[in-house]
């Protein structure tokens, strides 16, 4: 735009120089001829004046060609300079948003990598306590099968060898008709109510013995001394250990 400028003001300048020249040389030129011939030095400074005229015209156009060129390019400049502060403002818009967005991008890589940790984490607790389990249940069998064994040893029913024990329908103390013990109640006959009532005067045991179709065939108890057994029928007690 400068180099515009002085293009403009070089040309006005210099038409302006040409003028002032020409008129210097014709004034001299025709002041002289006006000595030896008036008539032709009139004619020489009308035409003279007629170029004046034309280059002051030429001046004038060129000043507000020079002038409208000047503001035209005030506009462009202010229009530059708008649209420039313009596009800085969205250029700062977009390095915020840019701003937000990373940092909301870091916040979630954060946030995905402790995901992953922990994830990590609780796939490792997880697995220990799958292992657990597999202990427990491992656990659980070996007291199943040690209560099954128990249970099994428990209802062994081993004889003494020692001579059974008839008793007659009736009422028996224990520890004064009979002792105290484990026994194995077998009915004789067809088999009646069999009782045992202890201490507290409860029944301990109270059931049927009979042929199986009605009534137990056998009926393994324990008994203490001052109980006190009660049967309906004969009943055969055969000691175990």
């Amino acid at each position: 735009m400068k180099e515009f400028f002085k293009s403009k003001t070089a040309k006005v300048t210099g038409v302006g120089l040409a003028i002032i020249l020409i008129a210097s040389i014709f004034y001299g030129v025709g002041t002289t001829q006006a000595k030896g011939d008036f008539q032709d030095s009139k004619v020489t400074l009308s035409e003279l004046l007629n170029k004046i005229s034309e280059a002051e015209g030429e001046l004038e156009n060129l000043e507000e060609e020079v002038e409208q060129a000047v503001e035209e390019k005030e506009e462009k400049v202010s229009e530059n300079e708008e649209e420039i502060r313009d596009t800085e403002k969205r250029l700062d818009k977009v390095k915020a948003d840019y701003k937000k967005e990373k940092e909301a991008y870091d916040e979630a890589v954060k946030i995905i990598e402790k995901r992953d940790a922990a994830e990590q984490e609780l796939s490792t607790f997880q697995k220990e306590i799958d292992d657990f389990n597999s202990t427990i249940k491992g656990k659980k069998k070996e007291v199943s099968d040690l209560e099954s064994e128990i249970e099994r040893l428990t209802n062994i029913i081993v004889e003494t060898g020692e001579e059974p024990k008839e008793f007659a329908a009736g009422q028996y103390l224990v520890g004064q008709d009979f002792p105290e013990g484990r026994y194995k109640a077998v009915p004789i006959g067809e088999g009646s109510n069999f009782i045992i009532y202890g201490s507290s005067g409860y029944a301990d045991v109270n059931t049927i013995l009979g042929d199986g179709s009605f009534g137990e065939t056998e009926y393994i108890f324990w008994t203490s001394e001052g109980d006190v057994m009660e049967t309906a029928a004969r009943v055969k007690l055969v000691p175990l250990e």
